[in-house]
């Protein structure tokens, strides 16, 4: 059943996703501070304008870009809610995780992005939806490693 898979392969592949949550959370994170794409872009941006007026509207900040840094996010909530009873050394990696994204996009926040709208709460919602799915795959996971204790 579902429940057996999940109770027999969660605890194998546990240190699998402590080690991606590290990993995003001291090289993924710190590189995407620097911006390389962002960098390269620029360059070729300033290369090719004509004028000093068009160079200096590149130096303008630039806007958040919120839909591909919310799913990076919901993941690493959701990994840290399933694993977080399989192996618990996943929640200090979670922490790991947070306290270096807090500290960078902080810094992003106020250097390097410009808010260019408000959604009125839109990306909340969705962002809610996601931990309550990571809640509740958290919980099957629970129930399948209880049930295979259970009855072994």
């Amino acid at each position: 059943s579902v429940l057996t898979v999940l109770g027999t392969g969660a605890p194998q592949v546990a240190s699998f996703f402590i080690t991606y949550v590290i990993f995003n959370a001291l090289v993924v994170k710190p590189i995407m501070l620097l911006r390389p794409w962002g960098l390269l872009i620029f360059c070729i941006r300033y290369r090719l304008a004509a004028t000093p007026r068009a160079r200096c509207r590149l130096w303008a900040l630039q806007e958040m870009p919120f839909g591909p840094l919310l799913p990076n996010h919901t993941i690493i909530v959701l990994l840290t809610l399933v694993f977080a009873c399989v192996h618990p050394l996943v929640t200090p990696a979670g922490l790991l995780y947070f306290t270096v994204n807090q500290l960078l996009e902080r810094y992003q926040q106020v250097y390097v992005w410009r808010r260019s709208y408000e959604s009125g709460g839109k990306l909340w919602r969705q962002a809610v939806l996601q931990v309550m799915v990571g809640l509740y795959m958290a919980q099957i996971t629970m129930l399948g490693l209880l049930g295979i204790k259970r009855f072994k």
